[in-house]
């Protein structure tokens, strides 16, 4: 079964804010990680510039979702956006 067929309502989300983002090998990893471990989360990736990226934390908190880390040109590094340091429950 797909990642695509397993998200649902109670999916907890985490994802990857970065431009570009389509190189990122994060959600593979990530996803790989959260299937083995029974978990029912999904680490989204997304294409957003600096630009952007304030829209997209908001939307993103509005969201729920659990960890965000972001990489675009004002920052070469990957830093973390914001963590909700208690996992939601599925």
């Amino acid at each position: 079964m797909s990642l695509k067929d397993e998200i649902d309502g109670h999916t907890v989300l985490a994802g990857l804010l970065a431009h570009p983002a389509g190189h990122s090998m994060s959600p593979a990893m990530y996803n790989a990680t959260f299937e083995k471990l029974g978990l029912n989360d999904a680490y989204l990736s997304f294409d957003v510039d600096a630009p952007e990226l304030a829209h997209a934390l908001q939307a993103m908190r509005s969201l729920h979702f659990w960890v965000v880390i972001c990489r675009c040109r004002i920052s070469k590094r990957p830093y973390r956006c914001w963590t909700n340091y208690r996992r939601p429950q599925n």
